[in-house]
């Protein structure tokens, strides 16, 4: 379960960014909320709002980046390579920050864990990883530092049970790699249920933002959501009945036929897996492939095949420009997914950014995050109920609309 996470001098970033699941006491009693394993109140859902080119996209990549660095630097780059990260670019190099800093807070079997990162392009300068304590206090497990004077790394461990000196030793080269990662790469039992929650998170952002395939991407996606469902059949009658039933794309089900297709430069054929859209015409049963439905069709498809694991086996699903294609009737649906207990028994959580404003009737002031740039071209977020004087009972939408909170085009 994720509590927060925050960023500093990333992309349109330049001041420290913050973005919290926690809501406290004060949060209305309601299926929109939840009390975690340890204790703390927490949202099951977190809408970004705000113009576009505004920063929205760049909240999901600090979540995203930091998940994929903790995790896969080791193993994905080599020694020499430059961190795929970049800072904000709007200053004259002689006064560019060039230190990144990470932070994520999250829960995995009733512990909360805090990982921190400091980093150049180049070098990891600090990672801490923490575990909060019965006192409520952090007490690290683990602390890496480069010492610039000395040219070293230097590594200290705190019951969690790794030898210092050999794990030194395997990054002691790897300055751009982080020793979260690099306790992944040698199989260290204590890493590997914090990094069985991070693999697990669902998105469809990466290093650019938002997954914008072209035409060939767009089918090759289709297919691997084809092939996921065809694997996990509970997710497949799950995906069905939401498109056919709450998502009202005019189909009555989804078909998926095994193939056998040869490449021009193959010898043996590969099997496909091609989706096909269920119609019923007069009383007959014809079926449509999936790349000639809807825009709306296809990408709902794919965005549930993210989203159905999630769900299922609790988790987080980071998703961009969540209404792509989507009828704006159709959010709620999909939002009541996470809402409902019924549908999401362990509680999992959404962060999505959107232009869909009808939200603000959906979700409580601390479920909206309000994302703008100032005339710098600096980014800044804020949570809708860290504005002082806003009150839960008034029309949100509206005071939106009216410019009272922000975050809203210049037109």
């Amino acid at each position: 379960m994720l509590h927060e996470f925050s960023m500093r001098n990333f992309y349109s970033f330049a001041d420290e960014a913050t973005v919290s699941f926690c809501v406290g006491e004060h949060a209305p009693d309601n299926e929109l909320f939840f009390k975690s394993p340890s204790g703390t109140r927490l949202s099951k859902l977190l809408a970004a709002i705000g113009p576009n080119a505004c920063g929205k996209t760049n909240l999901m990549k600090g979540l995203v980046f930091i998940r994929w660095f903790m995790m896969n630097s080791f193993r994905s780059m080599e020694a020499k390579d430059k961190i795929p990260v970049d800072s904000f670019g709007f200053t004259e190099p002689k006064d560019r920050d060039p230190v990144l800093r990470f932070r994520i807070v999250f829960e995995v079997e009733k512990t909360v864990y805090r990982y921190a990162l400091d980093t150049t392009l180049t070098r990891v300068l600090s990672e801490v990883l923490e575990r909060k304590a019965e006192s409520n206090h952090f007490n690290y497990l683990f602390r890496r530092e480069w010492n610039e004077t000395a040219k070293a790394v230097e590594i200290r461990e705190q019951d969690f049970g790794f030898d210092v000196s050999a794990v030194k030793a395997l990054i002691e080269n790897r300055h751009n790699a982080t020793l979260f990662s690099a306790l992944l790469q040698i199989q260290h039992q204590k890493i590997q249920p914090l990094a069985d929650y991070l693999v697990a998170i669902g998105t469809n952002v990466d290093r650019w933002g938002r997954d914008m395939p072209n035409p060939d991407e767009h089918v090759a996606n289709m297919l691997r959501a084809a092939e996921f469902f065809h694997q996990h059949k509970d997710h497949r009658q799950r995906m069905e009945k939401l498109m056919a039933e709450k998502l009202d794309f005019g189909i009555h089900g989804i078909t998926i036929k095994e193939e056998k297709v040869k490449g021009p430069s193959k010898t043996e054929a590969d099997t496909v897996y091609f989706p096909y859209g269920i119609h019923r015409v007069e009383g007959k049963i014809y079926g449509l492939p999936l790349m000639m439905e809807s825009s709306g069709t296809q990408n709902s498809f794919v965005l549930l095949h993210k989203l159905l694991p999630v769900l299922r086996d609790g988790g987080l699903a980071v998703i961009d420009e969540f209404e792509v294609d989507l009828h704006p009737q159709m959010i709620p649906p999909i939002l009541d997914l996470f809402i409902s207990p019924e549908t999401n028994p362990h509680n999992a959580q959404l962060l999505f950014s959107t232009h869909a404003l009808e939200v603000f009737r959906k979700l409580d002031k601390t479920q909206i995050l309000l994302v703008e740039k100032d005339e710098n071209s600096r980014s800044h977020v804020c949570r809708l109920d860290d504005i002082k004087g806003v009150r839960r009972d008034v029309d949100l939408y509206a005071k939106y609309m009216s410019g009272a909170f922000g975050a809203v085009p210049n037109v």
